[in-house]
């Protein structure tokens, strides 16, 4: 019995120690707390913002911890206010209320995981760089801690800003370039990471677009500089896929892709992650370059790594154009052609080409002239075929056919051969391929 008492005792001894910790989202008197968050609440729906504030403002010194929504209606209210309000002085005091609700919100609230103190300072930092009555400088700083916090998870809207502050103060001289492209690329990895998330996510691809325009209009991204900056970078992360990426992206983005760190990245990607669209990417860099040996070689590697595709048709049809117009290998060119028509039947541009490489090489056929001029029927039969699967190039392709059909043989030649319109003609060599005879009206 006396253990029984001593510890009922001890139980009632700590109530009034936690009686206040229980309601303490009501604050010293629940009755008017309540009260006033109805008052406010109603006058909130109504739209009419300067009642709502007089009772919000009486709630937050009663009960500041009744919930985190009465900080987010807080600031909603300030900002329609705000707006509404010409004085100049008047109006920067509201501001500086407005920052101070969100510096409330993070004291009273900043352990609450589904609305972090990150995500707050976010907001934060937009207002101050968008109603500009604090340094500049500030906004900045806030809008870099909260993308610290948030990461993946930052708003599209702070990271657009993030760029815009990077882009005044480097032309303040207040930052580096390099703090400038360090911004850039966390900005636009966040982002890139919501998009593969979402690609129709239209603030984050808002926002992407503005990111890129903010670096190139700060012009922080001079080519000289980003590859002063990152080649000795390089060396230590030519194994870091995640940081090759970023280069890459940023190079790019920046028109630097001429660079020999553009081409060392995407090699080392490649060596990393072997795939048909970084062999592509390097096999543009080379035919830009004039490699075209490496070129091919690289376009190789694409078409053996890539799926059937549009894209896998296109690298064909580039390996075609390069053996054609820069190796002078046609047999070759033909060869990739029609594999490219193999995979994208309705395009015309590569039966327009094999049509092309065939008068290019109508002397190989034969040295006679007649079997010369037969080729055209060849060739011409390669552009009807890439009107009729592609409608489109009609226009283009009734030029080719107009301006090659004048060196069809004449009616005389056709007699002299044995041959007469309508009839079957092979051309010879490595063409091989049946055509008709067409004469030639002089």
């Amino acid at each position: 019995m006396k253990s029984l008492i001593v510890a009922v005792l001890f139980t009632f001894a700590f109530v009034p120690a936690l009686w206040p910790q229980s309601n303490e989202k009501y604050g010293s008197d629940e009755q008017l707390c309540l009260r006033n968050y109805s008052l406010y609440k109603g006058y909130l729906k109504n739209n009419s913002f300067p009642d709502a504030k007089m009772f919000w403002q009486k709630m937050i010194q009663i009960c500041p911890k009744y919930s985190t929504g009465i900080w987010a209606d807080g600031e909603k209210i300030y900002k329609e206010i705000i707006s509404a309000t010409t004085d100049p002085l008047k109006k920067s005091q509201l501001i500086d209320s407005l920052l101070w609700i969100y510096d409330q919100r993070i004291t009273y609230f900043g352990d609450n995981p589904r609305i972090p103190i990150g995500y707050i300072l976010g907001k934060k930092g937009i207002s101050i760089m968008q109603y500009g009555t604090r340094p500049i400088e500030e906004g900045y700083n806030t809008l870099k801690e909260s993308v610290a916090m948030q990461r993946d998870n930052s708003n599209a809207a702070v990271i657009l800003t993030l760029m815009k502050a990077s882009k005044s103060l480097f032309s303040s001289g207040m930052i580096t370039a390099e703090e400038v492209i360090e911004n850039y690329s966390s900005c636009i990895s966040i982002a890139n990471v919501n998009l593969l998330k979402d690609p129709e996510d239209e603030n984050f691809l808002a926002a992407r677009t503005g990111i890129e325009q903010y670096l190139i209009s700060s012009k922080a991204a001079d080519c000289p500089t980003l590859v002063n900056i990152y080649l000795d970078q390089f060396q230590e992360n030519q194994k870091n896929s995640e940081w090759l990426v970023k280069i890459i992206d940023l190079l790019k983005s920046t028109g630097c892709s001429d660079s020999g760190l553009y081409t060392q990245s995407v090699e080392a990607l490649f060596v990393l992650e072997p795939s048909a669209v970084s062999a592509h990417q390097l096999a543009n860099i080379y035919f830009t370059g004039g490699n075209y040996e490496r070129a091919v070689e690289y376009l190789g590697k694409g078409v053996s790594l890539g799926e059937e595709s549009e894209e896998k048709a296109n690298m064909y049809y580039e390996l075609a154009y390069i053996q054609y117009v820069h190796l002078k290998n046609y047999q070759k060119a033909r060869e990739y052609a029609l594999k490219a028509i193999d995979l994208r039947p309705h395009w015309g541009d590569p039966y327009i080409l094999i049509g092309k490489l065939y008068i290019d090489d109508r002397m190989s056929v034969s040295d006679k002239e007649f079997e010369q001029e037969a080729v055209f029927w060849a060739a011409v039969d390669k552009f009807i075929q890439a009107k009729k699967v592609d409608p489109e190039q009609s226009k283009r392709v009734n030029e080719l056919i107009n301006q090659y059909s004048q060196y069809f043989p004449i009616n005389d030649d056709v007699f002299m051969w044995t041959y007469r319109d309508g009839q079957e003609y092979k051309v010879g060599g490595w063409i091989n391929e049946l055509t008709t005879v067409r004469s030639r009206k002089l």
